[in-house]
């Protein structure tokens, strides 16, 4: 009897097929699941049949991978294995490539530098950030973290186990290839059409899904809380809360485009709220955390490269010495003894609590209270 070949699978609902595929046992543990299954993204079936036996074929690679263990990785593998990634970023940002925010090209010789913070902390608000700006810190910082997360993203698809300095190597390379895309688009956004020699290749299945998330078309924030509302499914006070957030960030931004949105727009939203007075955790709960889900989830679901709101953040903590608030129980309780006359017992319920004199009372009868000296176990 003939066996059963693999197929692809229609979904009864939105017919579009599907790869789905058995994990093998031993691999079950590692991958944390029983079955792989990943959208070939046509209703066709005959395109379907041609994208189905590749994602077979990428499916055993990364099988394949997953068996032989963590492994290191040369630069010119690591290079190798993001080449796919030059194509990739000219085929999506050909038709506009000014329109192109992620990648400033002028600063990739410092990217892999250490960018120390530290030299803009005693600067004013307003001068720390225009320094920063002038130096790119901003903008190196996105640009790091979009080759890492993007190396990180290529070599769990191709189930590679590596070492950190493999990881390196590979957001290097990733890094490089996008540096001499760029390159390219700036000479074809000046008209120098011989930059691109011949058609765009069309990209592999490995490339469709996270890297079709960048195309020229705009991503209105509602789409996103719409998306993100619909996965969630959060209480309608926080729908319209993230709603009004989004309203307030366009106003700001003067555009509603996702894609558009830069961690220095994100920054600059965020002092002009420092400089109307709101309060930091009122900024960083109500206003930048709602930014930073919506966009995450964009990110997510393959629709943005990175998230521009993950590393803009506020300083909530209570400064050393301030005023810490005392329960209204406890005021009542400090007024009742005043009245009556009675001590004030100010340190009773404080972690370092210890033996008070009470007017009238003999030293050995609160000499047994409990401090920090004598507390059970402590030997004394």
């Amino acid at each position: 009897m003939a066996l059963a070949m693999a197929r692809p699978w229609k979904h009864p609902k939105t017919g579009i097929f599907w790869l789905r595929k058995r994990i093998p046992d031993d691999l079950r543990p590692l991958l944390g699941k029983r079955e792989e299954k990943q959208s070939l993204g046509t209703r066709d079936p005959n395109e379907a049949k041609r994208i189905h036996a590749q994602a077979l074929a990428e499916l055993g690679e990364r099988w394949a991978n997953l068996r032989s263990g963590p492994r290191a990785l040369s630069e010119r593998e690591a290079h190798e294995l993001v080449a796919p990634a030059y194509e990739w970023w000219v085929n999506a940002h050909r038709d506009n490539p000014s329109d192109q925010k992620i990648w400033k090209s002028e600063h990739f010789g410092e990217l892999w530098n250490y960018h120390d913070p530290s030299k803009y902390t005693d600067l004013p608000f307003a001068e720390q950030n225009r320094r920063m700006d002038e130096d790119g810190y901003f903008d190196l910082i996105t640009m790091e973290a979009f080759c890492r997360e993007k190396a990180d993203e290529l070599l769990s698809h191709r189930g590679l186990k590596v070492d950190e300095l493999s990881r390196q190597k590979t957001a290097k390379a990733f890094g490089a290839a996008i540096q001499r895309a760029s390159l390219t688009l700036a000479k074809l956004a000046n008209g120098q059409l011989e930059a691109f020699i011949g058609s765009p290749a069309s990209p592999t299945h490995s490339e469709v899904g996270s890297h079709d998330a960048i195309c020229s078309e705009p991503l209105k924030f509602e789409t996103l809380v719409v998306g993100w509302a619909a996965e969630r499914r959060p209480m309608p006070k926080t729908v319209y809360e993230y709603k009004r957030v989004m309203r307030v960030l366009t106003g700001f931004l003067g555009h509603d485009d996702a894609r558009r949105v830069s961690a220095k727009d994100l920054v600059a939203w965020k002092a002009k709220m420092i400089e109307a007075g709101l309060h930091p955790k009122r900024i960083q709960g109500a206003k930048l955390a709602p930014v930073r889900a919506i966009l995450q989830w964009a990110v997510d679901n393959d629709l943005l490269p990175i998230n521009p709101a993950t590393r803009v953040t506020i300083d909530v903590k209570t400064r050393a010495g301030g005023s810490k608030r005392v329960s209204t129980t406890r005021r009542r309780q400090s007024f009742s003894r005043q009245r009556s006359g009675r001590p004030i017992l100010s340190n009773v319920g404080s972690p370092y609590w210890g033996p008070i004199q009470v007017p009238g009372c003999p030293r050995s009868a609160s000499s047994g209270l409990r401090t920090s000296r004598n507390w059970p176990g402590s030997g004394a």
